[in-house]
């Protein structure tokens, strides 16, 4: 098996941000499906965009308190507004209706909000 001059440039011009293993494993996929003996294009992907939406302009990261109070908020709303017993929200969310109450207190989520 060959590489061309363009593969080799590829490879060269890549950020690692692995280990050789990487190198070793992108070769041997590559070998595996390619056609013919030369090597001429790697399919190298950047990690770091992988898999990841780009955040539109002007918006911000959620806290953790948000994102929990907005969930709450929306289990609270398919169980219209039960918290505790067989089907109540405390039950789907899997936790206690104690500390489901305790995070309804502390996160300010009103009653009314759960029932719309």
């Amino acid at each position: 098996m060959k590489f061309s001059s363009r593969a080799v440039k590829e490879l060269l011009a890549y950020n690692w941000p692995g280990n050789v293993r990487e190198l070793e494993h992108l070769i041997e996929r590559t070998i595996l499906i390619n056609h013919g003996l030369v090597i001429r294009k790697f399919n190298l992907t950047l990690p770091e965009t992988e898999g990841m939406d780009v955040m539109p302009a002007g918006s911000r990261i959620k806290t953790i308190d948000e994102v929990e109070r907005e969930h709450i908020i929306a289990v609270l709303k398919l169980y219209r507004g039960k918290v505790a017993g067989i089907g109540g929200a405390a039950e789907a969310l899997k936790i206690p209706a104690t500390t489901l109450n305790s995070k309804i207190i502390r996160l300010k989520i009103k009653k009314a909000l759960c029932l719309l």
